[in-house]
């Protein structure tokens, strides 16, 4: 939830000097440093910022997908169109003061280092879920490509096969979905927010505004 690269200065002092900062030492700061969303509503609860009770589901996590949805739409043509790969990215948002959400920035390479307990805990989930979903991916489309291997392979001992047609089954093949065997466990914190083999809005899950889908 906050920087902890601008805090260093502040932990680096307190560690050398061997003092403490409003009653903390330099592991108990990392720790207060780290805000999670629910501790942001808390805070923003209490203080009246927000009257809500479920600020969070209703207004702050949706934000975050439609705003996702917006950047992949912007960025898109800039991607490699290969289902066999993956990258993770870091994405950077603010919110002012009226607490609307503004995109920073984005990072190809967002660092992993465990700057305190939640922060630690949180990468830890967040890698081990990354590789579930990867693996699921790569199975799912295994099976589907030897399904087509099999098929040619048949169709190969009758004679010539259709050519074309195993080239257009190869590439549906090829097309990143979850086969209902390799299905994501429930413990896993995926959230799909779009999916391009689905057409018009419902490739958005709700996440984007119908007169914003063009296709």
């Amino acid at each position: 939830m906050t920087n902890t690269h601008l805090s260093k200065d502040i932990f680096a002092e307190v560690t050398e000097n061997n003092q403490t900062l409003h009653g903390m030492n330099e592991e108990e700061l990392r720790n207060y440093q780290m805000w999670t969303f629910e501790r942001l509503h808390d805070y923003l609860y209490q203080t009246g910022k927000v009257k809500d009770p479920k600020w969070l589901d209703n207004y702050l996590r949706p934000k975050f997908r439609e705003a996702f949805v917006h950047i992949l739409k912007m960025t898109a043509h800039a991607f490699w169109k290969g289902s066999n790969v993956y990258e993770m990215f870091g994405l950077d948002f603010m919110l002012d003061d009226e607490l609307n959400l503004w995109f920073i920035e984005c990072n190809s390479s967002p660092q992993l280092i465990g700057t305190n307990d939640y922060k630690t805990e949180f990468l830890v989930k967040m890698l081990r879920d990354l590789f579930e979903i990867q693996y699921a991916y790569y199975k799912s489309r295994m099976s589907r490509f030897m399904t087509v291997l099999k098929g040619l392979q048949e169709d190969s001992r009758k004679g010539t096969p259709d050519y074309s047609k195993w080239r257009v089954a190869y590439a549906e093949a090829a097309k990143n979905r979850l086969e209902p065997e390799y299905k994501i466990s429930s413990k896993n914190s995926f959230v799909k927010i779009i999916d391009l083999n689905l057409s018009g809005p419902e490739a958005y899950f709700g996440n984007l505004r119908d007169e914003c889908v063009i296709d």
